[in-house]
């Protein structure tokens, strides 16, 4: 009996490890989220659901580990002066994981379309 127990816990540590190696914060899920909507013409049902989209298109791709380190990069690259140019210093280690990136977002764009609303204003006669 105590063998199985310890057969046990040892299956769920291991799967929990798998489970979780990609698996993001739940603040940087909503970041992306709603940075998707405002990027794509506001708050509503068709682009939360499209940007939920893509976000599990990119998270299926991209580590966390991998997503931080485009991120910290893309973010900080344009900063002037010595800081900035530490960013841009890891421009070449980092082209790898930004290719492997850009990729998932290319895919998640395809598979995820975001509609675009046409809004018509009506002239006053």
């Amino acid at each position: 009996m105590r063998i199985i127990r310890l057969f046990v816990l040892s299956a769920l540590v291991i799967v929990s490890g798998i489970v979780s190696a990609n698996d993001y914060p739940t603040i940087e899920t909503v970041r992306y989220v709603v940075n998707c909507m405002v990027d794509n013409g506001g708050q509503n049902e068709e682009n939360l659901y499209a940007c939920t989209c893509r976000f599990d298109a990119i998270s299926k791709a991209v580590t966390f580990q991998q997503y931080e380190d485009v991120s910290v990069f893309v973010r900080n690259k344009a900063m002037p002066g010595e800081k900035g140019a530490v960013f841009r210093d890891l421009g070449n280690a980092t082209k790898g994981v930004r290719a492997k990136y850009e990729a998932a977002v290319k895919t998640a764009e395809d598979n995820c379309p975001i509609a675009k609303r046409v809004t018509r204003s009506v002239k006053d006669k």
